[in-house]
């Protein structure tokens, strides 16, 4: 059985509400795009993705969007995220070894490395959460660089809710894991074009999407590597100083 993929997405962000919604590419959404760059991963089909929500009212147009796209969804805890992943995963009779964890702010995230992250999986099963670092060997989930998601072994998941003991473990899902000694895990380091402290493409504020979205014009296409998005920072001067500027705001 293929990994699933899990996408935690609401509509109620404290600091942009309803942003999943917001266009960003010609017709596209953010959750469009998230979608579409999920699904050009080789080890991604569209029956494995599921959008874990939540049970408030608000979100009842998120839920009607995917049952009007064919999307498999389910409606769990608001504020405890990790409770809403665990909820979901003990609905299964046969879970699958794996699944992936995704962040619904991120309209840049690279198939390539996903697939990578499967094959290490297959080569080291013995990890129980694999994810890439940078080059300070920081979990890629604790930047913003926006291309990235985590693997996580299902048993392991379900084991570690005994383990859970304060609120920014339930609330961002992997601290658990990536934060503590309990489980094996493996970073797989990041290119060398990305030993860089000056990329921010993840969508949390206004500054973040008026960026996104003149990147997305230049690059006039969904279809794209990780390269192609660098290259379009490092040739545009004023695009890049305000995501400097912009990643300098958010550090306050």
């Amino acid at each position: 059985m293929k990994p699933l993929f899990l996408i935690q997405a609401r509509t109620g962000s404290t600091r942009y509400p309803n942003k999943i919604f917001q266009k960003i590419f010609g017709e596209f959404t953010l959750i469009d795009l998230v979608l579409k760059r999920l699904l050009m991963a080789k080890v991604c089909e569209k029956e494995n993705i599921i959008i874990l929500t939540t049970k408030n009212h608000k979100d009842d147009s998120l839920y009607d969007y995917c049952l009007n796209n064919g999307l498999n969804v389910f409606r769990g805890n608001e504020e405890n995220v990790f409770d809403r992943f665990y909820s979901y995963l003990k609905t299964m009779q046969n879970p699958p070894e794996y699944f992936f964890r995704v962040c619904s702010d991120n309209p840049f995230l690279e198939p390539e490395f996903i697939d990578n992250l499967s094959d290490e999986a297959n080569k080291q099963p013995e990890f129980d959460y694999i994810s890439y670092g940078d080059y300070k060997n920081t979990p890629a989930i604790l930047t913003h660089y926006g291309f990235f998601i985590e693997l996580i072994k299902t048993p392991a998941f379900l084991n570690a809710k005994s383990k859970i003991e304060n609120k920014v473990q339930k609330e961002h899902v992997t601290p658990i894991f990536h934060s503590t000694d309990y489980f094996r895990k493996l970073y797989i380091k990041m290119p060398q074009e990305l030993n860089r402290d000056d990329i921010r493409l993840t969508f949390d504020t206004p500054e973040d999407l008026e960026i996104i979205r003149a990147i997305y014009r230049k690059l006039n296409k969904i279809d794209f590597s990780y390269k192609e998005i660098i290259d379009v920072l490092d040739s545009n001067p004023e695009l890049f100083s305000k995501m400097k500027t912009n990643i300098l705001s958010n550090a306050k």
